[in-house]
């Protein structure tokens, strides 16, 4: 392997390190400000969906105009989505945070007989990484991922389905 070459893995290396922890303190950084208005949002959207969908279905029951259900759709599925903003910014960090590991363990595999420096550097960044992983968490009660997306998603149902039934809208 030419040393130019090995030296623009180094840089690599170090690069995605400095990246990565740059990512980590960021997040450690805006963590209380964003847990509230993570909370906020969640708190917030979910009470608008549940008023917004049951003002539509007891609409739709007197009245069947289609261009506005869709509207009134279309208006609920914005409400879900805008405070889980930050779960999908979450999980895309997240996804990003796997290409660096990913990319590293290349260059592991490709340095494998070597005892050189960039060897050591790329295998303690990797040590680093599974000793401090990316997770963000809402004052260390649940983590932004996925999981919280579909669990808001899967509440904002939920608690519909027994409005519906306890209104009996339908």
């Amino acid at each position: 392997m030419s040393g130019q070459h090995r030296d623009a893995r180094c840089a690599s290396a170090l690069t995605y390190f400095k990246v990565y922890k740059a990512i980590l303190d960021m997040s450690t950084f805006i963590e209380s400000t964003m847990s509230f208005l993570i909370c906020l949002g969640i708190a917030c959207g979910f009470a608008q969906v549940l008023i917004r969908y049951y003002f539509t279905i007891r609409f739709a029951k007197t009245h069947a105009l289609s261009v506005y259900l869709l509207l009134e759709f279309f208006d609920c599925l914005q409400i879900v989505v805008l405070p889980c903003l930050p779960i999908l910014a979450t999980e895309r960090t997240s996804a990003e945070v796997d290409k660096i590991k990913l990319t590293l363990l290349h260059q592991i595999i490709d340095t494998f007989d070597s005892e050189d420096s960039e060897h050591r550097n790329v295998e303690e960044f990797l040590e680093y990484v599974e000793s401090r992983p990316y997770r963000y968490c809402v004052w260390r009660l649940f983590r932004v991922d996925t999981g919280l997306l579909l669990g808001f998603v899967s509440l904002c149902i939920t608690y519909l389905i027994v409005v519906i039934q306890f209104t009996h809208l339908l």
